[in-house]
């Protein structure tokens, strides 16, 4: 219990939301970051009985799915998702990433087969740029631009429209940045871009 608690001391120092749920997807845990965003109006938040909640409820949806899905596949790293919830049309998005999480050794006495969720606030991501993960992976600019937007949440349609390009232009640039990056997924590859410049408070 002590390491859980200095573990949780640490989370507070990441810039990205991180909670925790159990086997009910009942939110066990949050971070510092976590909890600012449940308030901050972004389109999720935390009911009254611990329990994520999204503003629109297509995302909601699809959210309760993949919450789903990660509880029934603790074992199975397929088992996750990359989900972009807006608080308006035109707001930055806010990322949520959903991955099963399995405390195989029981370290926490809890026995846990739950989810983690990962919280990416793209409207104040100093944290997430893509300068190191572009020459780490020897990206050219218009892989670098689009991977930018994969960061904000866009999807191949709104990141075409938005770059004035084919829709088959991004779909190909895209797979040349995951080739790269030795990424199968858009859950990959955020977690590159934030492993090659991690969002640690300094201090």
């Amino acid at each position: 219990q002590q390491r859980y608690a200095a573990v949780l001391a640490v989370l507070d120092k990441v810039d990205v939301g991180l909670c925790v749920l159990d086997s009910t997807g009942r939110v066990i845990a949050s971070n510092n970051e976590a909890l600012r965003i449940y308030d901050a109006g972004h389109g999720l938040s935390l009911d009254t009985n611990s329990f994520l909640r999204c503003k629109d409820t297509t995302v909601q949806a699809n959210l309760v799915s993949a919450i789903a899905a990660a509880q029934i596949h603790t074992n199975v790293t397929r088992a996750e998702a990359l989900l972009a919830v807006r608080s308006t049309p035109t707001a930055d998005p806010l990322l949520i990433e959903v991955s099963p999480l399995h405390d195989t050794l029981d370290e926490l006495n809890y026995g846990l087969d739950g989810v983690l969720v990962q919280l990416v606030d793209s409207s104040s991501r100093v944290h997430c740029s893509v300068d190191a993960f572009a020459k780490a992976y020897e990206l050219t600019p218009a892989e670098q631009g689009v991977t930018e937007f994969v960061l904000d949440g866009l999807s191949n349609r709104e990141i075409s429209e938005e770059r004035g390009t084919a829709l088959d232009t991004v779909k190909s640039q895209i797979a040349g940045v995951l080739r790269k990056a030795n990424a199968t997924s858009r859950v990959e590859l955020v977690r590159s871009v934030l492993k090659v410049q991690p969002p640690i408070q300094g201090g």
